[in-house]
């Protein structure tokens, strides 16, 4: 009887330890489906790394601890955030992708940072996702407007005018402090989207005028890295992908400056190995990352993220700093020419903005060049980007318009030769315009037009986009910046 106490006894201890460890191991090793993992999952991804200062948490007010149990629908969003940013430590930790995931927070990085020191936010710029958007509301934050809608479009991308200080414009001991203390967040977007998208915004249809791209940086792509020797068309996407996928092509961006920045990764432009971001958001999930990122800085009741604009996220053609978005095969808007005749339908470009237009003029066309060599200097830019022929123009005048088609160009003169195009299409406040008349007047002229009267029929190809923003950019320039007196002065 007493040994069957004694193994009664032994039975109930077994199963009493059984129980404790079974505890003990469901505490230590949840199902990471389970809703007691996510919850340590949360805090883990909360704690600094071994030799960085601890920097100021940022966890949503109903993941705080209350010792009360949440639904699983409150937990799901803000865990996304924390899984992002877990994803990104444990990519930094791996020894095997350290030459990939570390750089260093370079002035390239600090460029690339915009600071709103009122409520303690850097934003790290990434191309193609949308920025725009961002910029309006650090702008709005700051004090610079009252609100989103009254900031000017032409002073969002003015950063003498949109008061958004960049970190590299601080000391190095502001600049660690900001890092250490400041909610930090940038937006990222599918890599292959991304890159797809800047290739045709720069290389395909540049409609913010650029031509560095197409005339300076394809060409240093195609003698590099196309296979066939004998091809002559403009970069194609292949030699983009090849020049991307060499290991060593860190020489050729070199070359190319700052404009890379709309392809190269996100660890060479936001450092996210070093700097520990608060949140990360998605491109593709813009409409719900962005009231949390406004929330989660403390500023969700000062501003809103400002409306989407239709195709941000559809469109990839178009410039993720654009706010127009328009026909197939060109980022430009059409405009239908007014009067009783019915003309097809012309390139629009008196959109741009003077930031734009300046950036041109100072960056590319004319540069440093004197007052006398302003013809000069003009010519060889368009010998560079307009297209000799087969394009077709509506000829402007005070008088009359005319339908013409280009046979060639004159740069030296800034004339392009014409003929009338077929059918014959004029419109006149007068009757006398015939097609002998306007064939007369061609013969007058030699069937050479200034450029500055021409304007360029709409193509949904994309091949004359350049050619009608480069015009436009000469007719602006010498219709509202010239003057005639401008060349007779002394060169300084």
């Amino acid at each position: 009887m007493h040994h069957q106490w004694l193994l009664l006894a032994a039975c109930f201890w077994v199963i009493f330890m059984f129980m404790v460890a079974s505890k003990f191991i469901t505490l230590t090793f949840k199902d990471p489906d389970a809703y007691s993992a996510k919850q340590e999952f949360l805090f883990l991804t909360t704690m600094p790394e071994v030799g960085k200062l601890p920097e100021e948490k940022h966890i949503p007010e109903e993941l705080k601890p209350t010792g009360k149990a949440l639904p699983d629908s409150r937990l799901i969003q803000p865990l996304v955030y924390m899984e992002r940013l877990e994803l990104i430590r444990n990519v930094c930790r791996d020894e095997a992708l350290k030459n990939l995931s570390h750089t260093p927070v370079s002035k390239f990085v600090l460029d690339r940072i915009f600071v709103c020191d009122k409520h303690k936010i850097l934003f790290c710029q990434t191309p193609k996702v949308g920025n725009t958007q961002w910029k309006k509301v650090l702008i709005v934050l700051n004090g610079v407007f009252p609100s989103i809608e009254e900031i000017p479009e032409n002073v969002v991308h003015d950063h003498e005018k949109n008061g958004l200080p960049r970190l590299s414009s601080f000391s190095d001991a502001e600049i660690q402090k900001r890092l250490k203390t400041y909610f930090k967040f940038f937006i990222v977007r599918d890599p292959f989207e991304r890159l797809i998208s800047a290739f045709k915004d720069k290389f395909v249809h540049n409609p913010r005028f650029e031509p560095w791209y197409r005339h300076e940086i394809a060409p240093g792509i195609i003698r590099k890295y196309r296979r066939n020797r004998t091809e002559t068309r403009g970069i194609q996407f292949e030699d983009f992908v090849r020049y991307l996928g060499d290991p060593n092509h860190r020489w050729l961006d070199l070359q190319f400056g700052d404009h890379i920045i709309h392809w190269v990764t996100y660890v060479e432009l936001c450092a996210p190995c070093e700097i520990m971001y608060s949140v990360i958001g998605h491109h593709e999930t813009l409409e719900d990352d962005a009231p949390y990122i406004l929330k989660e800085a403390g500023i969700d009741h000062l501003v809103s993220y400002p409306t989407i604009p239709p195709g941000l996220f559809q469109d990839e053609d178009s410039c993720s700093d654009c706010s127009y978005h328009d026909k197939p095969g060109s980022s430009l808007q059409t405009l239908m020419p007014e009067g009783k005749t019915l003309f097809p339908e012309i390139f629009q470009t008196n959109q741009l903005l003077f930031y734009e237009r300046f950036r041109v003029y100072q960056d590319y066309i004319l540069a440093d060049c004197k007052a006398s060599e302003v013809n000069e200097f003009t010519a060889d830019f368009l010998e560079k980007v307009l297209e000799t022929c087969g394009w077709r123009a509506v000829r402007h005048t005070n008088v009359f318009k005319v339908l013409v088609e280009i046979t060639n160009v004159d740069f030296a003169a800034l004339k392009a030769v014409v003929r009338l195009a077929e059918p014959y299409l004029c419109d006149s406040q007068a009757s006398t315009f015939t097609m002998e008349c306007m064939k007369e007047l061609l013969d007058l002229k030699e069937h050479k037009l200034p450029l500055q009267e021409l304007w360029v029929v709409f193509d949904d190809s994309g091949v004359f986009d350049q050619t009608a923003l480069a015009i436009e950019h000469v007719r602006f320039f010498y219709q509202n910046i010239w003057r005639s007196w401008d060349e007779e002065e002394e060169d300084e």
